[in-house]
């Protein structure tokens, strides 16, 4: 048994505790890399205004969607204001609409301006529409609160005179009519 006192038994490679630490922090660093690329938001465009769903209390609950789509229909294309598409947000909004609401969602969007805002009803057959700007980048309100009120069943003018009080808003913001657009800036 004096062979197996002496038989040479195989050493297991080691490897270098440098290489293991040089490993680990490439894969921390890959990982965080990917993390903060997927969280970063966008740049905020200053042409661009997100429309939030109004919130409705008491009234047609079509109002926090069909608000959506006048105002956004409304002042698109009206000098340099442009809407994110409400389809790229609107299906899965939960939220109740407010100053942080409009700020996180223009933020995520790419959105210099925010919209959001409120509608009731005002007796038996009137409703009052209050709207708010808010100035994504600086998470302040923009201007005042636009606010007017209209016949249930003249919802369209109601929609129509809320949009004309956001594009007044927004002119004093940046001038709606000093901006003209051209097919290079359309394409």
């Amino acid at each position: 048994h004096l062979t197996s006192a002496f038989a040479v038994v195989p050493r297991k490679r080691r490897v270098p505790r440098a290489l293991i630490a040089a490993a680990v922090l490439v894969v921390v660093a890959v990982m965080s890399f990917l993390i903060y690329r997927n969280t970063k938001t966008p740049a905020l465009d200053p042409n661009y205004i997100v429309i939030l769903p109004f919130n409705v209390r008491n009234t047609d609950t079509t109002l926090r969607q069909g608000l959506v789509d006048v105002l956004s229909e409304g002042t698109n294309g009206q000098g340099w204001v442009k809407t994110v598409p409400p389809s790229t947000y609107l299906r899965n909004w939960k939220d109740n609409a407010d100053e942080g609401t409009a700020a996180r969602l223009g933020k995520r969007t790419g959105a210099a301006l925010a919209v959001y805002g409120t509608a009731e009803p005002i007796g038996a057959d009137s409703v009052s529409v209050v709207a708010m700007i808010v100035d994504v980048a600086h998470d302040r309100p923009l201007g005042v609160r636009i606010a007017h009120t209209g016949a249930k069943r003249n919802l369209s003018s109601l929609g129509d005179a809320l949009v004309k009080g956001v594009l007044k808003e927004l002119d004093k913001w940046k001038p709606i009519g000093a901006f003209r657009t051209t097919w290079i800036e359309e394409a």
